[in-house]
C-alpha cells in the first residue's frame, strides 16, 4: 500500500493498493493437497491488478474453459500468475524447456449467496506471441491448438486430479496442410497422483468418421479400368 499527498495540501492523503509488489512466501505456506498449485507443480509468478477497462485476454492471455461454469469478471479484478513447466521440446527448438504462465482471476463483485463466481483461467502458450493459439518450430513448422480446458480427472484409481487439456492439436508445414489430416489429436497434461511435483503427457487420436466413411464409400464405388484389345483383335468374353 503506498501512500502519496499533493505538497500544497498535506492532509489530502490517497492510499493505493499496488499488488504488483506483493510477494508469496512459500516458506510459510502450505499449499491444499490435489489443488491445482500441487497437481500441475505451479511456481507463483506475480500479481496483477487490473483496471475496469482492461481484462485478462488484453495481457495476451487465452481464455481455458473450467467445470463448473463460472461468469464474466467484471469490474476491478485481480490475478496470479504462475509458471507452468509443459517439459522439454527436444531438438527442434533452441529453447531448454517449454515454460508457459497460467492466470487465475478474480473479481470481488461476486456475492457468497450467488451459485456461479466471477472468476476468469488464462494462459500464455510457451513461445507464441501474446494471445496467439500457435507457436513456431524452427520457422517452418506451427503447432496450433484449438482450444483449452481444465479440469479434475481420474488420472489413477486415487482422488481426482488436475488435468490441463489441449484441444485439436495440428501441425501445419509452411502453413499449407495441417497434420494429421481427418482426425483430431488432444493432449493432456497431468501430475503425479503421488504429488511429488513430477508431471506427464498421454496423447489421445480421434479418427474423423466422416473422413473414413468417404474414403471406403470412395473405394467401393471404384471399378477396375478395362483394358481395350489391339487393333486387329477381336475382344472375347
Amino acid at each position: 500500500v503506498s501512500m502519496s499527498s499533493p505538497a500544497d495540501a498535506p492532509n489530502a492523503v490517497t492510499f493505493i493498493f499496488e499488488a504488483s509488489r506483493l510477494a508469496l512466501d512459500q516458506g510459510a505456506s502450505q499449499a491444499r493437497p490435489h489443488s491445482v498449485f500441487t497437481d500441475l507443480a505451479l511456481q507463483v509468478d506475480g500479481f496483477i491488478a487490473g483496471a475496469e477497462d482492461k481484462r485478462p485476454i488484453d495481457f495476451g492471455f487465452l481464455p481455458v474453459g473450467v467445470e463448473p461454469k463460472v461468469k464474466p469478471i467484471s469490474g476491478p479484478w485481480f490475478a496470479i500468475t504462475y509458471k507452468l513447466t509443459l517439459g522439454s521440446p527436444g531438438g527442434l527448438v533452441s529453447q531448454t524447456g517449454f515454460t508457459s504462465r497460467l492466470l487465475l482471476a478474480w473479481a470481488p463483485t461476486s456475492l457468497p449467496s450467488e451459485v456461479s463466481t466471477a472468476v476468469f483461467t488464462g494462459l500464455q502458450l510457451p513461445g507464441a506471441a501474446p494471445g496467439a493459439k500457435l507457436f513456431s518450430i524452427q520457422g517452418v513448422l506451427k503447432l496450433s491448438i484449438d482450444s483449452l480446458l481444465l479440469r479434475r480427472e481420474h488420472v489413477s484409481a486415487a482422488t481426482p486430479s488436475f488435468t490441463l487439456r489441449l484441444n485439436n492439436i495440428g501441425l501445419s508445414f509452411l502453413g499449407i496442410a495441417k497434420l494429421p489430416p481427418g482426425a483430431t489429436i488432444n493432449f493432456f497434461l497431468f501430475g503425479d497422483p503421488s504429488g511429488d511435483g513430477s508431471l506427464g503427457w498421454y496423447a489421445a487420436y480421434v479418427q474423423d468418421t466422416k473422413s473414413t466413411l468417404t474414403a471406403i464409400e470412395a473405394l467401393q464405388e471404384w471399378q477396375p479400368p478395362r483394358l481395350s484389345p489391339p487393333a486387329g483383335e477381336e475382344q472375347t468374353s
